[in-house]
């Protein structure tokens, strides 16, 4: 793919595999949690009508048995969403959120990002 690309260029899509799309993702954390090097937030908007925070609850849940109780968290004093911690990954909501975060609600995902990296929910 050349320098002229643009991000929805059909040469993309025509080369990106259907497989890839429907392969499981499940055994992929499980193997980089194994591993204990790096810390996974798996984080969804609340508004998301692409993937929605119900279908992230059932993956992430499936994944294994929380170490807390699920727990709003907050921005600017306000809750934000909610988040609970597994072992070696955790989960947060972000309240009003839309399937780009970042987009919908830069300051609460900003706090959410800072939370995790510093451990601080």
């Amino acid at each position: 793919i050349g320098a002229a690309t643009s991000v929805c260029a059909d040469k993309i899509n025509e080369n990106y595999s259907p497989t890839d799309v429907a392969a499981p993702m499940m055994p992929i954390y499980r193997q980089l949690i194994a591993a204990g090097k790096i810390r996974i937030l798996v984080y969804s908007g609340d508004d998301d009508s692409i993937c929605s925070t119900a279908g992230a609850q059932l993956w992430v849940w499936g994944m294994g048995v929380p170490t807390e109780a699920w727990k709003p968290w907050y921005s600017k004093g306000q809750v934000a969403g909610y988040t609970v911690e597994f072992p070696g990954m955790r989960f947060s909501t972000v309240h009003g959120a839309g399937h780009m975060v970042p987009s919908t609600r830069p300051q609460q995902a900003f706090d959410m990002f800072s939370k995790f990296l510093g451990n601080t929910w």
